[in-house]
């Protein structure tokens, strides 16, 4: 494991994925780490974690993975937040 400007990163630094990772940082993150399989993602590397304060962001990146990953999981999950007045 090596840190490359405070975040730890596994296996061989791919150096756009460092990039892509310190740019996705800025955004209120408190900690990310690159795992030994990282390489470019869309908007964070994929093999990236990234840890928030804030819930809302959390629950912004999970819609995403569930948009992408699961499309079907994604309607229903809105239609549950508009319920319970949690606006996506």
């Amino acid at each position: 494991m090596q840190t490359i400007d405070e975040i730890p990163v596994w296996g061989e630094a791919l150096p756009e994925a460092v990039n892509q990772m310190k740019e996705a940082m800025k955004y209120e993150a408190v900690y990310g780490a690159l795992m030994a399989d990282h390489h470019l993602g869309y908007s964070v590397p994929v093999g990236g974690v990234i840890a928030y304060e804030i819930t809302s962001a959390l629950m912004a990146w999970g819609l995403i993975s569930l948009a992408v990953i699961r499309p079907f999981y994604l309607i229903p999950m809105l239609k549950r937040l508009r319920e319970i007045s949690i606006e996506p």
